[in-house]
């Protein structure tokens, strides 16, 4: 960075390697482990690994001859990456000794350098390149070596500079940006990092949410296997300003029903406001907590390195060409996260101090280090979702859902209820029957009195019976399903619909009476999409058999659902 602001023709490369290699036995692998003083012996055995390679491919469990590799390395072979790093070793300390300005820069195969002046040293880069292909068969890739001019001009006019000057260079990609090590670097590198992996998390999000799997399945798959594509990414970038749209419309594929019936706030929150077992993660929180990790570990020094490039920013005389791509480095990115946490009482002391206080009970000194390390993202992911902008207040919440229902009690006294309900059912009943209850609750089955039209009850009990959830509370079919398949006491109201006289009830009783709501929400699903079904004798069958669905895999539940359906003496007591 020191170099490129002080330079008038700076430039940053990406350099990309070609192997070819006609016969490897005489030249790649011989030089190369000649050069470490192997035994001929040794050096014959390696060098069989890549003489006569066929490959088979496997296909539906049957395998089928393919073809005989005689150029290049092995895809995947243990032995390829130590060749490739002992002899681009010798590369990188050459470059290093014949151009101690430029800074050079090496990950496994990811090489780059930054230059304060290209047209000093594009000449010796040709020829060091050259020689180095001639010894060892690896040439500069040029049409995906990527060359990023930081002087102050138009990329036509660069590129006119590049192709008259040196020709050579002119074959790579001349642009205002390119990617190393996954992320877009450059004067013009904007949102880049960004593309692939917002177009990945998009199709991802294309493909689960179809799964159907219910709001347990569809939280696990959403974090596993769709956010995590931008896991990378939003290490070292600030989200998209436009991000939060996609986000909404993904999160409303995985939580389908009526268009506004849950908010994304809230689906972050679903430990906090219904005791849920897992939430979605929210990726603008999730990247500022990875940003404190990184900070912590990864770039320690990031607030020395933003502080100095403040100073050469502003001791400049002229600000350089695109002083905007300094001002918003990675450096300085973390920083400005860090300062954002920071507002909301969420620091790196903070999370130490947590985790700590957790793990110094049963860990010594070394393990704590490791417990803290491993837990480092978590817990400030936790933290600032308690505190900062994706918080919400669960009592605020319940009251603001409920006033579309008559309770006939006091708001507050119902948002606690609710919430009690929520922390008291998670542990006795499947993540299903639960996810059933958040719907009833918050008013999500698609009915036809939820999108303002008119329409029969789906079970078909009478001609003047609407398909609105207050009709299903006092509908024939569920007293059908309550008294004389669960034999359970008649619901009067709306409010022992939703569960809020739990605290009178025994934990059979709100088990039982969980598992009612559930299988009438599941029929009623059924009906909807296929009337058919609609027989009297079909519906009966289909009321017991979605019971024993609901308790599938949990003892507790299902010992419950066996003795109300048994009608033991006095068995909700």
């Amino acid at each position: 960075m020191r170099v490129s602001l002080k330079s008038s023709h700076g430039a940053i490369i990406l350099f990309d390697f070609k192997a070819a290699f006609p016969s490897l036995a005489h030249s790649f692998l011989w030089r190369a482990l000649s050069s470490l003083g192997l035994p001929p012996p040794l050096v014959n055995a390696l060098e069989m690994f890549y003489v006569n390679n066929t490959h088979r491919i496997k296909v539906k469990g049957q395998t089928f001859p393919s073809v005989c590799t005689r150029c290049g390395i092995r895809q995947g072979c243990p032995l390829s990456p130590m060749l490739f790093a002992v002899v681009v070793d010798v590369l990188l300390r050459r470059l290093v000794e014949l151009m101690p300005n430029c800074v050079f820069r090496a990950f496994a195969d990811d090489v780059g350098m930054v230059t304060s002046n290209f047209g000093q040293v594009a000449d010796t880069l040709q020829r060091e390149f050259d020689e180095f292909g001639a010894i060892s068969n690896m040439q500069l890739n040029m049409n995906k070596t990527v060359l990023i001019p930081l002087w102050h001009c138009e990329l036509h006019a660069a590129q006119a500079y590049v192709r008259e000057t040196f020709p050579f260079w002119f074959q790579s990609q001349i642009s205002r940006s390119g990617r190393y090590l996954g992320v877009e670097i450059g004067p013009g590198k904007n949102c880049k990092s960004w593309g692939a992996a917002v177009r990945k998390y998009e199709e991802r999000a294309l493909v689960w949410s179809q799964c159907r799997q219910g709001l347990f399945r569809n939280v696990s798959n959403y974090k596993i296997f769709v956010v995590s594509v931008l896991s990378f990414v939003m290490q070292l970038e600030n989200v998209p300003a436009d991000f939060s749209r996609l986000e909404n419309r993904v999160l409303h594929l995985f939580t389908p029903g009526p268009g506004n019936w849950i908010h994304k706030k809230d689906l972050f929150n679903l430990q906090k406001l219904f005791s849920f077992p897992n939430s979605f993660a929210s990726v603008l929180t999730l990247a500022v907590a990875s940003k404190l990790r990184v900070s912590k570990y990864e770039v320690p020094r990031s607030r020395e390195m933003a502080f100095e490039l403040d100073e050469l920013l502003t001791g400049a005389t002229v600000l350089p060409f695109a002083a905007d791509w300094y001002a918003n480095s990675h450096c300085k990115v973390l920083v400005q996260a860090a300062h954002a946490a920071e507002q909301f009482g969420v620091s790196q002391v903070s999370i130490i101090n947590a985790l700590s206080s957790r793990g110094a009970a049963h860990a010594a000194h070394a393990d704590l280090d490791a417990f803290i390390k491993n837990n480092f993202q978590r817990e400030a992911y936790q933290q600032l979702m308690s505190k900062a902008w994706d918080r919400c207040v669960a009592e605020h919440r319940h009251r603001q859902k409920q006033t579309r229902w008559d309770l006939n009690t006091w708001p507050r006294l119902a948002a606690y209820r609710a919430i009690s309900l929520f922390k008291r059912i998670g542990r006795l009943v499947k993540p299903s029957v639960h996810a059933s209850l958040i719907r009833t609750h918050w008013n999500a089955w698609c009915t036809r009195r939820r999108f303002q039209q008119e329409g029969p009850c789906m079970f078909g009990c009478s001609a003047t019976a609407l398909d609105a959830l207050e009709h299903y509370v006092h509908c024939r079919w569920f007293r059908e399903l309550t008294e004389n398949i669960l034999h359970l006491p008649r619901v009067n109201n709306m409010s022992e619909f939703l569960l809020l006289d739990h605290r009178l009830w025994s934990d059979r009783r709100l088990t039982v009476m969980a598992i009612a709501i559930h299988v009438l929400y599941t029929v009623f699903n059924r009906l909807r999409l296929h009337p058919s079904a609609r027989t009297i004798e079909h519906l009966h069958e289909l009321l017991r058999r979605t019971c024993y669905h609901a308790v599938l895999g949990h003892r507790g539940s299902a010992n419950t659902l066996q003795m109300a359906m048994n009608n033991s003496l006095h068995w909700w007591h």
